[in-house]
This record gives structure tokens, sequence and C-alpha cells, in this order.
């Protein structure tokens, strides 16, 4: 599983570049109302200015790096028990794994805000698509489905041997 973290981590390292292009508009963007968030409408509720942009990239980018960190030392994340000693690895293989699925469905979020505000601010939508945030949640139980059945295999395996 590995292998599939790394996919993971590279596609949300292009999700996370993703959601630096709207900054390529930022002299078209001058005076424009830029949507910071959207409701589960996909419809604007917050609007800011074009700092707003910078800021959405270093959120995206300061969730990328604590993504990674976690994928490293999962405690971080308050997901192992204190006791290293009785962490099997499969169940450490799946906490990472799972961490890696977060960390790209939370870049997707990114980069869906950050597209579609542009796309708002340049008048070439009036919303974000709302069918992204049932995509997304999909993913995300979909994960921890993936995530509680390999770490009831793994301490099935570790009572058995």
């Amino acid at each position: 599983m590995k292998s599939l973290r790394k996919i993971f981590n590279i596609v949300s390292a292009a999700a996370l570049l993703a959601s630096f292009y709207p900054l390529l508009f930022w002299n078209r963007l001058e005076g424009a109302r830029i949507p910071t968030r959207f409701g589960m409408d996909g419809m604007p509720d917050r609007w800011g200015d074009m700092t707003s942009l910078l800021i959405l990239c270093v959120i995206a980018t300061a969730a990328y790096v604590f993504f990674l960190a976690c994928q490293r030392a999962p405690q971080l994340m308050n997901t192992l028990e204190p006791e290293p000693a009785k962490i099997t690895p499969g169940v450490s293989s799946a906490v990472k794994d799972f961490i890696s699925h977060l960390c790209f469905v939370c870049m997707l979020l990114h980069s869906s805000v950050s597209n579609s505000g542009l796309a708002v601010a340049l008048g070439k939508a009036q919303a974000m698509p709302s069918w992204i945030y049932a995509v997304l949640l999909a993913l995300i139980v979909i994960a921890a489905v993936v995530l509680i059945v390999r770490v009831i295999v793994a301490v099935a395996a570790q009572r058995r041997g």
C-alpha cells in the first residue's frame, strides 16, 4: 500500500498546485469580489478581496505539510495508541494510508474552492458545482470504511499470531 500512498501524495501535490492557478489572474482580479466560501448549494456565502486567494493558498500549503508530517508520525493526529509497541505494522500502514486519503480530499476541496472562486470572480460561473461536496464526502466514507476493515483484519491477524 506504500505505492498507493505515494500516488495519493503526488495527486494531492498536483491538486495543491492547481489551487495556485487563480494567482495567475492577479492583475485581472483588481477590485473584484472573490468568493472565499461556498454553501452546500454551491452559492458563495462569504466574500473577500484578492488577498483571500493568497490566504487560501497558504492554508492549503500548511494543510498539505501537516498531512505529510502526520504520515511520517501519525501520533501528531492522535490516531494511534500511546504505546507504539502495541501497534502492528498493518494498523500503522492503514492509518498512514487513511491520512494520505484525507490529504487528497482536502487538497481537492481547496483546489475546487479556489478555482470556483476564480470562475465566479471573472463572471464565468455563479456558483461552485454542488456535486463536488457529494464526491468529496463519498471519498471520505470510502477511505474510512477501508481503514476500518484494514484495522480489523490487522488486529485479527495479530491475535491469531
